[in-house]
């Protein structure tokens, strides 16, 4: 896996339900922000799956097109793809 690094995408759900209801890539947050934020030891990969909470929320948003809003949807920080 030397060369490669994992994508990240924040998705969110509808609050009643579990259709996804969309998704960002996170191109713009580094894996070692992320792995500050979600309180990760340095040589993880970030490969599980991660619950956004308001903390999490107001870290990434600056970092997303996407209105975050915790009322209508509940968010995860979740591995996509290796990117070459």
């Amino acid at each position: 896996m030397v060369g490669r690094r994992v994508i990240h995408l924040l998705r969110w759900f509808e609050q009643d339900g579990e259709a996804l209801a969309g998704e960002e890539p996170l191109t713009r947050v580094a894996p070692a922000a992320l792995r500050r934020l979600f309180e990760r030891p340095a040589e993880d990969l970030l490969l599980g799956v991660y619950p956004v909470g308001p903390r999490e929320a107001a870290a990434l948003q600056p970092e997303i097109s996407h209105r975050i809003d915790r009322d209508r949807f509940v968010y995860y920080v979740e591995p996509a793809q290796l990117e070459a």
